[in-house]
């Protein structure tokens, strides 16, 4: 008879067992949202899941890895432990998650995923979680289309997160906008990603490494346009180690 062992009392994920250092992982959600997110120093006890979007401490969910070049592990009940939203360090966001069930099967399978994989510590925020209200950015450099009084302008990306973004002219002339104007940002369609067009506001205009650049708030994001955003933010995370 399969046993069933119960983790959800252990301690930090980031301080036992062997770590894997990063591995897709899907996340289902009591509600039935459906995230792929990217997680961090996976042990036998638990991970952290990089997001910009954190669930509630105490949130519920079923996991599922799938580290390249592997096999996906069978789903694994879990519970959020910790959330974490830092505005300057995008890549440090997230939330930790402790497995609260595993049968023999899963913990095997997973025992060897974690075997095959080198270990990776540094990629684990180790620092206390804190959750904040403000949301935090990634650096970017790629085009962005704003339109601004039915002219559409195409500029750079400097830097996005979950509520807005930095835009650039790229050393062109910046268009002439005030504090309050109306905007539309749309992103460049990747892959299977759907079209994003953002209704947004001109929050400030601003210098960024020497150049005039836009403050642009976000005014309606739904969660399509949540879950494009998020897997933008990730990706040039990725990008970036």
């Amino acid at each position: 008879m399969s046993r069933v062992h119960a983790v959800s009392s252990v301690p930090s994920t980031t301080t036992r067992g062997v770590l894997l250092a990063t591995a897709p992982v899907t996340c289902h959600f009591t509600d039935g949202e459906r995230r792929l997110l990217v997680a961090r120093g996976v042990t036998l006890a638990g991970a952290w899941v990089v997001s910009m979007r954190v669930p509630a401490v105490g949130t519920r969910l079923t996991v599922v890895f799938d580290p390249k070049g592997q096999k996906a592990t069978l789903p694994i009940q879990a519970l959020v432990t910790m959330a974490r939203l830092d505005p300057a360090r995008a890549e440090q966001c997230g939330f930790e998650i402790v497995f609260t069930h595993l049968d023999d099967g899963t913990l095997e399978a997973l025992a060897d995923v974690l075997a095959d994989t080198n270990a990776d510590r540094d990629s684990v925020p180790t620092d206390p979680g804190v959750e904040r209200r403000t949301a935090p950015r990634i650096e970017c450099d790629e085009p962005v289309v704003v339109e601004l009084a039915g002219q559409r302008h195409v500029l750079v990306l400097r830097n996005l997160s979950m509520s807005g973004a930095l835009i650039t002219a790229g050393g062109r002339r910046l268009p002439t906008v005030w504090p309050g104007d109306a905007c539309v940002v749309a992103f460049e369609r990747r892959q299977a990603d759907p079209q994003v067009r953002i209704p947004s506001m001109v929050a400030r205009v601003v210098q960024h490494e020497g150049e005039p650049a836009i403050a642009i708030r976000f005014l309606e994001v739904d969660g399509t346009t949540a879950s494009v955003l998020e897997t933008r933010m990730l990706e040039s995370i990725s990008l970036r180690r």
